[in-house]
């Protein structure tokens, strides 16, 4: 089983629209998917329409087996793990897990039954946000083609190397590419060095990504055609050759 993150220190970037459209191809690939929605924002949770489940402090307690947590997404081979407004306050919950009871060990018996889980983070860097860093074996970064995308995405970097974490997990992308815009453009052609390793595949800005999430189906499905579409299916086969899933 791999687990993945997608994850940025900064909001309104494409991160949940990536990590739906992703769980989703995962999942029509014949891919068995779990998608964990840790934002308290429940976006995830309300585009596959999950209704409330036990909180993960439930589960931290000992009251809950972790596998409760998990619910039919309505698709074949993705399930969920919807947010829960009862762990807004996240961080205080895992300050209080010891031992093997940290995320990874609770991601863990997952394994038996999922090849791929998809944890959408909020934006923070924070307790989980550390706990989501050692237990995703690569963390996915949309970044938009703007300077403060870079500077956050810096940020992150010397965040990964002052807690000693290997930046070799780290894989941007570019998110909401306008490619009219001249500094879009150029990045595109040579991205900055903060972003070495770049991922080819980038998702343009588009109404098709918009109207897919209102209407809450995937790209592929409510515009098959569209250069959204097609841009995460190429962001899918990228990160499936990067973990080995090919």
């Amino acid at each position: 089983m791999n687990t993945i993150a997608l994850y940025n220190l900064k909001g309104g970037v494409g991160k949940t629209s990536a990590a739906v459209n992703l769980a989703c191809l995962a999942a029509e690939s014949g891919v068995p998917t779990l998608i964990w929605d840790l934002d308290p924002q429940g976006a995830a949770s309300w585009f596959f329409g999950a209704g409330p489940g036990p909180a993960l402090s439930e589960v931290v307690a000992g009251r809950v087996p972790v596998g409760r947590l998990r619910q039919a997404s309505g698709r074949p081979g993705l399930d969920l793990i919807p947010a829960s407004l009862v762990d807004r306050h996240l961080d205080g919950v895992l300050a209080g897990m010891t031992g093997r009871k940290r995320l990874r060990e609770l991601i863990a018996p997952f394994g038996e039954t999922h090849a791929l889980v998809i944890l959408d983070c909020p934006p923070s860097i924070s307790r989980l946000a550390e706990h989501v860093f050692k237990a995703a074996d690569a963390i996915f970064v949309p970044v938009l083609p703007t300077p403060l995308s870079q500077h956050a995405y810096a940020r992150l970097g010397a965040f990964f190397d002052h807690k000693g974490l290997p930046q070799r997990r780290l894989h941007p992308f570019f998110s909401q590419v306008d490619r009219r815009r001249r500094l879009h453009a150029d990045w595109l052609a040579e991205p900055p060095a903060e972003f070495a390793g770049i991922m080819r595949a980038f998702v343009p800005y588009a109404a098709a990504v918009e109207y897919a999430m209102r209407d809450r189906r995937p790209v592929s499905e409510q515009a098959p055609h569209s250069a959204a579409a097609h841009a995460y299916r190429l962001l899918w086969q990228e990160l499936r050759a990067l973990l080995g899933q090919a």
